[in-house]
């Protein structure tokens, strides 16, 4: 969401991508983002290393690999552009 809002989506717009929430809840995240930014925001940084790290984890690891081939090869023979 708080890409979201700094992308300039309005709490109604990002209401539509969100449809569980109530519009109220999406003021209130909205408020605790503006009043905390640089804590929200270093924590999205870290969340985003650390994602990142794993992912160049997974990728390394042999056993991905194969397992990305096979659902391509699969892919492939059912006809399915990957």
């Amino acid at each position: 969401m708080v890409g979201q809002v700094l992308d300039g989506h309005t709490p109604e717009q990002i209401l539509e991508n969100l449809p569980t929430l109530q519009l109220a809840d999406v003021y209130a995240t909205i408020g605790y983002y503006l009043r905390n930014r640089d804590d929200v925001d270093a924590y999205l940084r870290e969340r985003e290393r650390v994602a990142e790290e794993l992912r160049q984890a997974a990728q390394s690891d042999p056993e991905y690999r194969a397992f990305i081939e096979r659902v391509r090869a699969r892919a492939r023979a059912e006809g399915i552009g990957v």
